[in-house]
């Protein structure tokens, strides 16, 4: 399973859509594998539940980092070790995580994904915290 879930990820990346950029594939990818998961599975209602079980799942999915880095070092020409390429790996992994808390998890990692492709300004936070009488 899990060199399934890490050759899956990797074919996100160098399999994209000719002209589709790095960051949307593994978007795409993330919202149509990881948010897809039935609620009403015993086995994910079981890990869920279960704190040990629901940080080792994580744990074992974080380990798909450095693949994850290395590949989209190849894909954008940065070197595996920049903080810009290990910061979107682990961010990319990290996104699915907090989804699951939302009610619409596939909207939740389109969101974070906008967060990281446009910035903090853009968010509906930000706006109102430029709002004339806000204290920032």
């Amino acid at each position: 399973m899990l060199l399934q879930d890490e050759s899956a990820l990797i074919a996100a990346i160098r399999d994209r859509t000719s002209g589709q950029p790095v960051l949307h594939a593994l978007r795409d990818h993330m919202v149509h594998t990881r948010t897809a998961v039935r609620t009403d599975d015993p086995t994910f209602v079981l890990v869920e539940s279960t704190p040990a079980l629901r940080d080792y799942a994580r744990r074992m999915w974080s380990r798909h980092e450095k693949a994850l880095a290395a590949t989209l070092a190849d894909a954008t020409g940065l070197a595996p070790d920049d903080p810009a390429i290990t910061g979107l790996a682990r961010f990319a992994l990290e996104a699915p995580s907090l989804a699951r808390a939302s009610d619409d998890p596939a909207r939740a990692v389109r969101d974070l994904f906008a967060l990281l492709e446009h910035g903090w300004a853009t968010t509906p936070l930000a706006r109102q915290e430029d709002s004339p009488g806000q204290d920032g």
